[in-house]
């Protein structure tokens, strides 16, 4: 089964998916980082925001339907997302490529959680804000941006028919990934 996983930064994609991975053994591909190599900019955030974004989302595309052949004969994860806040604004990153994955599933956080992981994980390069905006006004839009991801998640689920799993990434990691396991059983 092919997974695409969706969620707002710091909701917890990555720690979640490397555990479920330790786990029963499913393959994680890390979205942004296969998009990066694709374009020839490995690792490289600041040239991936100055790109026309009509393009990016073209080369996205392009990206997932790729990582489909390549991992065509085995389980994966993709750790992705159906849109990015940069520097205050909601990018779309969705497509019709998302129909042709298994099932769609996305990790929630309250707003307060998602501010403490991002700030507390500053080694990684989000330019999400801008270097104006105070605590309150980023948790507004944090809120804004889980609600809209979460919004467009449950369009596409009906949109293309895709079994779907929203988890909230607030309790014990050990629950989070027993709640994905459940959802992979079902889906085998």
């Amino acid at each position: 089964m092919h997974y695409y996983v969706v969620g707002v930064n710091g909701s917890g994609k990555t720690t979640l998916l490397k555990a479920i991975h330790e786990k029963i053994g499913i393959q994680v591909v890390q979205g942004t980082a296969e998009l990066m190599n694709w374009l020839g900019i490995p690792g490289d955030y600041d040239a991936l925001r100055k790109m026309d974004q009509a393009d990016v989302l073209n080369e996205w595309g392009e990206t997932a339907a790729h990582l489909l052949q390549e991992y065509k004969n085995e389980d994966f994860l993709l750790d992705t997302h159906i849109l990015n806040l940069t520097h205050g604004k909601i990018i779309p990153r969705d497509g019709p490529w998302i129909a042709d994955y298994g099932a769609l599933i996305l990790i929630k956080a309250r707003p307060a959680t998602l501010l403490n992981r991002i700030a507390a994980d500053a080694n990684k390069d989000r330019a999400m804000f801008t270097s104006e905006m105070d605590e309150a006004t980023k948790l507004k839009m944090l809120d804004n941006y889980q609600n809209e991801t979460q919004k467009l998640f449950t369009e596409l689920s009906e949109t293309y028919g895709l079994p779907s799993l929203v988890i909230e990434n607030e309790k014990a990691l050990e629950d989070s990934v027993q709640s994905f396991i459940n959802f992979h059983q079902t889906m085998s």
